[in-house]
């Protein structure tokens, strides 16, 4: 798409430069901690600033962001033969999962609106042993600080809830007294990461000229997703936006089997060089209207090519 550009329009690599950017680490929680987050931090932005993301050859300007909690529990094991000398994280976390999912999905309709991801718990591996320790992971997707901090507050609040009610339920049950005397000792609230800042509203320029290279815009009613977007938020005289070939759900991205239609491909190449070959005509056009974007170099396009 790149090379299209430059081939129809040849402003593109000597008006316009176009910075291609790809990134380690940007899944799994770490964020762009290896890639595209010190990148921004750097200076290595454009005024046009597009993420690579499965979203259907659609633009997406807008991303939200993710705070991921970490629930763990840390009691003592005990041999299966006296399962009541142990604490069983096992019991206790797959009770909190099933609390929280539905504490945190009633919470998320009732306020600033967040997704909860009820994800990852682990406790052992073994049939003959009470697992006195092991973990749960959330992960709180937000649009806007004050549903991010909505979404703090109501796990919060949940766990609370959720440790009183395992008390109660299996006080009474002698292989699980122990641990219901104590769950709330043994139970730990962490954050592996909150307070991130979401991608917000962008200037109307960047949409009328995706409008002009034939990009179609992503639904306003249609939910967002986080992705590595969020660092270009709040760029002076910038526009980011997300866009790539493929879907998240039927590309099954994360998952076993993940693909990308050729075709896909394709299509994303030929709109990476209208947008490119647009934006360049719009620089011609507009030249010295805007204030230049201080950066070290300039750029006209950025572009992250993620995972997925």
């Amino acid at each position: 798409g790149v090379a299209a550009a430059a081939r129809a329009c040849p402003a593109v690599g000597r008006d316009v430069s176009v910075l291609v950017q790809a990134v380690a680490g940007e899944e799994g929680g770490a964020l762009g901690t290896f890639g595209t987050r010190p990148l921004v931090e750097a200076g290595h932005t454009g005024r046009l600033n597009v993420f690579c993301e499965p979203t259907g050859l659609r633009h997406l300007p807008r991303a939200t962001a993710a705070a991921t909690a970490r629930i763990a529990v840390d009691g003592e094991d005990s041999v299966d033969d006296r399962p009541e000398a142990g604490h069983n994280a096992t019991v206790l976390l797959g009770f909190l999962a099933q609390h929280l999912a539905a504490a945190l999905g009633r919470d998320a309709s009732g306020g600033p609106p967040f997704t909860v991801c009820v994800a990852g718990l682990h406790t052992g591996t073994l049939h003959n042993k009470v697992h006195g320790s092991g973990s749960l992971l959330l992960n709180l997707a937000y649009a806007t600080a004050d549903a991010g901090a909505a979404a703090e507050r109501a796990l919060v609040r949940a766990l609370d809830e959720g440790l009183r009610e395992f008390t109660a339920r299996f006080s009474g049950t002698p292989p699980f007294a122990r641990t219901a005397a104590d769950a709330a000792r043994i139970t730990r609230l962490e954050w592996e990461k909150r307070g991130l800042p979401a991608l917000g509203p962008q200037p109307e320029w960047g949409e009328k000229l995706l409008a002009e290279a034939g990009v179609d815009r992503w639904p306003d009613d249609e939910p967002a997703f986080t992705c590595d977007a969020i660092w270009a938020e709040g760029l002076p005289d910038a526009f980011t936006t997300v866009f790539g070939p493929g879907s998240l759900d039927a590309n099954r991205a994360h998952a076993a089997g993940e693909f990308v239609d050729l075709a896909d491909l394709e299509a994303f190449a030929d709109r990476t060089a209208a947008l490119l070959t647009a934006f360049a005509d719009d620089v011609r056009r507009h030249d010295g209207a805007r204030p230049a974007v201080p950066v070290p170099p300039p750029t006209g396009l950025t572009e992250k090519a993620g995972t997925a």
